[in-house]
Formats: structure tokens, sequence, C-alpha cells
């Protein structure tokens, strides 16, 4: 979880931001979504504490309720369906890791 502990944006994170990325190998836009992805979390402040997972989807009995357009990417509660721009993934992460103050 990440908490903003001070006025300086510095940041404290408890656990791992598993971002998931559904894929196929027949889709067309799924490897340029992962690609961006990876290029948006190395380029943040703080990548050893997200998590990128692939996820094929290749069979029907994988798919998730909420998902039935890929590339789709998941991190959180959140779901984005498409190709990415990177301050789409930075908004998902941002909103992902976002807490009500104590």
């Amino acid at each position: 979880m990440y908490k903003d502990k001070t006025t300086d944006d510095s940041r404290v994170f408890d656990e791992k931001l598993t971002i998931t990325v559904y894929t196929t190998d027949t889709c067309l836009f799924c490897k340029k979504a992962l690609e961006i992805v990876r290029e948006t979390v190395e380029k943040t402040s703080f990548p050893g504490h997200l998590e990128i997972v692939e996820q094929d989807l290749q069979d029907e009995h994988s798919l998730h309720k909420e998902i039935n357009t890929l590339p789709a990417i998941k991190v959180g509660d959140r779901v984005f369906v498409g190709i990415p721009s990177s301050d789409d993934v930075e908004d998902l992460i941002a909103l992902a890791t976002i807490t009500d103050p104590d």
C-alpha cells in the first residue's frame, strides 16, 4: 500500500503493486501495450515496488469477468482496455496507490 507520509513527496510502500497485462499470442496490440507498461514502470521513481505480470488468456476458461477485450491492463481494481499511453499507465498506478489520509 502506498502512503505519502511527508510533504516532500517521498513515498513509502508496504508491499509491491501488481500491474497485470492481459494478452494472447494472436492479439495484434498486446505486445505494444506490454512494452509501454514496462517502459513507464522503468521511468517511475519507484520501479522496484511495481511488479508487472503478463497473463496469457489463450483459452476462454482463463478469461476474467472484467476482461472481455484485449489488451487490458489491471492495476488494483482499475482496468484499462486498449493501447495505453505512458500517462494512462501512470494514472492507473497513481489511482491504485492513493489511500485516504489517516
